[in-house]
């Protein structure tokens, strides 16, 4: 009887211990799914904050761009296209920074080309528009680069994305535009333009990005070829001022003849403007000590239809060979026509 009881209460103790053992399992089981249930709200939590940046950062994109659209200008992607800003010059570095009509995204380039000498590698550095209209396009020139340098900013129709490209195709129109051709002469299309010439040895400086002047020219194209020029003179340079009715883009050059000498190293070119004018920077062979006793000298001013340079809208103006020239500047050279214009030049002691 002794062992029966004995035996009823080690079976009562066990039930009562595992009666134990599971509340306390089941009390840290409630602990755990507590702990648990205050991960997943955290994390809960940290993806809404994520979202949430997510979503005020979309709002502020959406709401800057929205304000760009808002501030760009009100003809933006007229066909007449223009640009307002400067062209800075600190240093040996080159920054053209503005607002155009153009299309946003649409690729503008910055071309630094030395009147003398070459430059190895890119002459260019090139930016997009952005939303509001404005650009900014930075250049670094090479340390060596000294004398005048041709500036321009510009933007060629066929360099451009597809969207931008057939917007504008051979539609663009505004005082900005020139002619462009591809690299062999081949293609004609047109351009944004703005042209400078500076001495990049004159220090800092800023050239404002202002609407061309061209004079209008009933003549241009005209086969018999009237070319007007007069002589300035800048720093080491003699600045020959072309006034024509040659076609816009129509290359030009020219060289100083001297009595006594064969003159090298003197050749400039250029292309005609819009309105036929056209500047050349000659270097002044009164700065050369290797030529004495100069009173008096020429310089020959030529335009020669079957130059490489020369596009086919100049062919097609003049003839391929000038065949089509006449007047009294007609000169026959190699089996070309060519024109000639010489100016007599009195030299300053």
């Amino acid at each position: 009887m002794e062992k029966t009881k004995q035996m009823v209460w080690l079976f009562g103790l066990t039930i009562l211990l595992v009666a134990c053992n599971a509340n306390e399992q089941d009390s840290s089981a409630n602990e755990a799914t507590g702990e648990q249930k205050e991960e997943m709200a955290e994390d809960v939590d940290d993806d809404s904050k994520v979202k949430g940046k997510e979503e005020s950062a979309k709002t502020e994109a959406s709401e800057e761009a929205s304000s760009s659209k808002q501030n760009a200008p009100e003809d933006q992607g007229a066909m007449e296209g223009w640009f307002e800003g400067e062209i800075a010059i600190v240093g040996k570095t080159v920054t053209a920074s503005g607002t155009t009509n153009l299309l946003p995204g649409s690729e503008l380039t910055l071309v630094t080309d030395p009147e003398e000498g070459t430059v190895i590698g890119s002459k260019s550095s090139t930016s997009v528009v952005e939303d509001d209209g404005t650009f900014l396009i930075e250049r670094d020139v090479p340390d060596n680069m000294e004398g005048l340098v041709n500036l321009e900013l510009k933007f060629e129709v066929v360099d451009q994305e597809e969207e931008v490209n057939a917007h504008y195709e051979d539609k663009l129109g505004g005082d900005f535009v020139r002619v462009s051709t591809d690299i062999n002469n081949d293609t004609l299309s047109k351009k944004l333009s703005f042209k400078e010439t500076i001495s990049i040895d004159d220090g800092n400086q800023a050239i404002d990005i202002v609407e061309p002047n061209w004079e209008a020219n009933d003549e241009l194209g005209n086969t018999n070829v009237q070319i007007d020029a007069n002589v300035s003179r800048k720093g080491n340079y003699l600045v020959v001022k072309l006034n024509s009715n040659l076609v816009d883009g129509t290359y030009v050059s020219g060289k100083p003849i001297i009595p006594g000498y064969v003159a090298t190293g003197f050749m400039a070119f250029t292309y005609t403007n819009p309105d036929g004018s056209a500047l050349l920077y000659i270097k002044n062979p009164e700065k050369d000590d290797r030529i004495k006793d100069l009173e008096e000298f020429e310089i020959l001013i030529e335009m020669d239809p079957s130059r490489h340079e020369n596009s086919l809208h100049v062919h097609e103006a003049y003839g391929e060979n000038g065949e089509k020239l006449k007047g009294e500047l007609v000169k026959d050279l190699d089996d070309s026509n060519v024109i000639e214009k010489k100016i007599t030049v009195i030299a300053e002691n």
